[in-house]
């Protein structure tokens, strides 16, 4: 799960990057690294709200 999370902003960011979307051209790398940490992390949260929120309803 916790490779899917860091997985998709990855392709997100390739995907924008094909379509020639406008993305911050500084030149720092930094600035792809801290936009992929964030949304791994929300990546993560998200998922793990889910799964909460899904097995708080099931009855074992």
């Amino acid at each position: 799960m916790l490779f899917l999370c860091a997985l998709i902003p990855t392709a997100l960011i390739l995907l924008l990057e094909q379509f020639n979307v406008p993305l911050p051209t500084t030149g720092n790398p930094w600035i792809y690294l801290f936009l992929l940490i964030g949304l791994s992390v929300a990546g993560v949260i998200l998922s793990y709200l889910i799964s909460l929120k899904i097995y708080t309803k099931k009855e074992f």
